[in-house]
């Protein structure tokens, strides 16, 4: 190969618009973008499109104000594609000409009505989103004012829906490409609803019932014969649906479905034989609250692809039969039951050198060795990868609730102090160029600030927590549940964005 042909960039000033807007998204926070806009010309016309494509309006007044100045340097409201409307956001505040090309709209306890929401909607022919969380009997309102309109939508989620969703079924005529659906504590979601999605959206790849306590059996069955590129199905607390509706199915009608979860008490052993003739690939399969019992293990058994079970609130499911099923299922990497629970220890590096007290201490933690299930590649520095996963494991135990049996007990701050120090090595290799993979980095994290926190070091956790995008709390919520419940409430920046910890979402 020449090398006389390579081009070398002189100076960040020499990069292209698009490397720019690459580096400049990668910013987390609001106020380092803001801090951009202020270098030179170049930077800021790259950056102000990152700044002003969210709107929150909590400010509402302000906002609208920029938005309407006449001669501005840029064009904001083009810039404009999420918009975030909460109860603070009255009509008369709406700009009558908004002109917003919107590509997702979230209306969180939205008080506006038909007019005041109308100027924001006049070209959503590019919405791939929408959000409803209503507890103001309005969501009724707003669909029937977007329905006909938004034919790109891709990803529908209603919550907290006590009113009427007859527009419902205009909305679906006009988005046949949707392809992710939840609706959450919605009482007047009816079978009509479901079966206007089963009919005219048939390309849906997750669907997500929660709470919706009028659909039964029959709509459920039409969307899973209809919808058979589903990845992704929940049903849960949906006390009408039965076996009923997964009768019939044909031999490898969902066999792209990954991820079931069905949560409803009327859920019998006579369901489970036909879900996995239908869907043999299944990977994590939640059955929480059902009523199976240790007859229906054979049959879920013969799911080869299977890594994780939870089968919490069935009396039926006993001890022996999560063993045997256990033993045929060879991938299976986590099992949860009221009696019950397993997790694979198959990449425990580094743990079996603290001994046997120690190490059972450390794997009586709920979801310790999920943690570590993926393993390193072969590019990745050997050493840099043990580091890691040792400082996960002395971290774990040093908040074990049974570290003191066989131990000094001053072990757990000495395995505290050693954790530490793994820790702050692997910071320094990460940040040096070297090849520690991002997650081992973001799972130290987790443990360093949840350790520093009750610890009482609240600024050192808010530090290493900057480093942690929030996104990803949500990818690892289930490891940050043991350490959440152990905070004070007043620590709030290890919770979601709804506030609540991050506990029963698949």
């Amino acid at each position: 190969m020449e090398h006389q042909d390579i081009q070398v960039i002189g100076g960040v000033e020499h990069l292209p618009d698009e490397i720019l807007v690459m580096i400049f998204s990668q910013l987390r926070q609001r106020s380092y973008l803001k801090g951009v806009l202020l270098v030179c010309k170049q930077w800021a016309k790259n950056a102000v499109g990152l700044l002003w494509g969210y709107i929150l309006f909590k400010d509402g007044r302000l906002v609208w104000r920029t938005l309407a100045t006449p001669g501005t340097w840029f064009n904001y409201r083009s810039m404009v594609k999420v918009v975030c409307l909460d109860s603070n956001v009255a009509d008369n505040e709406v700009l009558p000409d908004a002109q917003f090309r919107l590509k997702a709209l979230k209306l969180l306890n939205c008080r506006l009505t038909e007019t005041g929401l109308a100027p924001l909607v006049q070209d959503i022919t590019s919405l791939r989103v929408l959000k409803i969380v209503d507890e103001h009997d309005n969501a009724g309102i707003h669909i029937r004012t977007i329905a006909d309109r938004c034919t790109a939508l891709r990803r529908l989620k209603i919550r907290s829906c006590k009113t009427s969703l007859q527009s419902l079924s205009t909305l679906t005529k006009s988005c046949k490409d949707l392809k992710q659906v939840g609706f959450f504590d919605c009482s007047q979601l009816c079978d009509e609803h479901v079966l206007a999605l089963a009919e005219n959206c048939r390309n849906i790849m997750s669907f997500r019932l929660h709470d919706c306590g009028q659909i039964t059996s029959a709509s459920v069955a039409v969307l899973i014969s209809n919808c058979n590129n589903l990845r992704e199905l929940q049903v849960e607390r949906c006390d009408l649906v039965d076996h009923v509706a997964f009768l019939g199915l044909p031999d490898k009608a969902l066999k792209y479905l990954w991820s079931l979860s069905l949560q409803c008490r009327s859920l019998t052993n006579a369901a489970i034989s036909p879900i996995i003739r239908a869907a043999p690939r299944i990977q994590y399969l939640y059955l929480n609250q059902c009523s199976i019992t240790d007859a229906a293990l054979p049959a879920i058994s013969r799911l080869q692809s299977l890594n994780v079970l939870h089968v919490l609130g069935n009396a039926g499911i006993t001890t022996t039969g999560l063993q045997v099923l256990k033993a045929r299922c060879t991938n299976i990497r986590e099992i949860d039951s009221d009696n019950f629970s397993y997790e694979s220890k198959g990449l425990c590096l580094g743990l079996f050198e603290l001994g046997v007290a120690k190490r059972d201490a450390m794997l009586s933690l709920p979801h310790a060795e999920v943690l570590i299930q993926a393993g390193p590649e072969d590019w990745i520095s050997t050493t840099i990868i043990n580091m890691a996963k040792q400082a996960v494991f002395l971290l774990l135990y040093s908040k074990c609730p049974n570290a003191s049996v066989g131990a000094e007990t001053n072990d757990a701050e000495k395995y505290s102090e050693y954790a530490s120090t793994y820790y702050q090595t692997a910071i320094t290799q990460y940040f040096s160029g070297q090849c520690l993979p991002i997650n081992y980095f973001h799972i130290l994290t987790t443990y360093f600030c949840a350790y520093q926190a009750m610890r009482g070091n609240k600024e050192t956790a808010e530090m290493h927590l900057e480093n942690f995008p929030f996104d990803l709390r949500r990818k690892y919520r289930r490891f940050l549940c043991y350490y959440i419940s152990l905070l004070p409430p007043e620590w709030n920046y290890f919770r979601l964005e709804d506030g609540s910890p991050p506990v029963n979402d698949h």
